[in-house]
């Protein structure tokens, strides 16, 4: 892999022109969500936004950190993988299956960056987190829009790793959308009604305060 962490990512980018960095203040309520939807229109550098009205806590926005829309322009992703900027379509795929092919068990540790800053109980306040309001008509604030999240069996070790959006509802609670039909939903839903358990749920998203790397949030849901 060829960054430990997102800074070294950002930092690549940024030496090749894809991150430009905004420093003025930028409003979470549309404004954040225009700039990152303005960068996919026109195929622009990925843009940290590290000052976010009402955010004190150093936490900043990284807008559209891989795509850059419709523009037929890969740069990013083959950063990410460690190729040339100019690389074709074709090339990031052969690159992908070929890596497929010879995936590498990952290491298991005991701790690590996205567990540095832990709160609890009153402390919690997800609204001290930078997320935004992407767009008119939206629900409310999400925080999650294309972060992993794993769910756990509450009856087996088995574990579902998806892609899904998480909205704030209030400072504790949030909320995430899954769809109807899924081989992941499927699974896991019969055994929550049954049992009535709680679940546990974990998700890692990308977040740039001063001090950590990324982002990892714990809670249990479930009725």
């Amino acid at each position: 892999m060829p960054f430990q962490d997102l800074r070294e990512f950002m930092q690549a980018c940024d030496d090749v022109g894809e991150l430009v960095t905004i420093d003025q203040e930028v409003d979470w309520n549309l404004e954040v969500g225009a700039i990152s939807r303005r960068i996919c229109e026109i195929g622009a550098p990925m843009a940290h936004m590290t000052n976010i009205r009402g955010i004190k806590n150093g936490g900043s926005i990284l807008g559209s950190p891989m795509s850059k829309g419709w523009q037929s322009d890969f740069a990013r992703i083959s950063i990410a993988l460690e190729l040339d900027p100019a690389s074709s379509y074709e090339q990031l795929m052969d690159a992908f299956m070929s890596r497929m092919d010879h995936t590498i068990r990952p290491l298991q540790v005991k701790g690590g960056p996205c567990k540095e800053n832990i709160l609890t109980g009153d402390e919690i306040n997800l609204f001290d987190l930078p997320a935004p309001y992407l767009h008119e008509g939206d629900g409310g604030r999400y925080i999650d829009t294309f972060g992993v999240t794993a769910t756990r069996d509450p009856e087996s070790d088995w574990v579902n790793w998806g892609v899904y959006r998480h909205m704030i509802h209030k400072k504790v609670d949030h909320g995430w959308y899954r769809q109807s039909v899924s081989a992941h939903r499927d699974d896991l839903l019969p055994a929550l009604r049954s049992t009535r358990q709680c679940y546990a749920v974990r998700n890692l998203f990308w977040r740039l305060p001063h001090d950590r790397d990324d982002g990892f949030h714990e809670s249990t849901c479930g009725r």
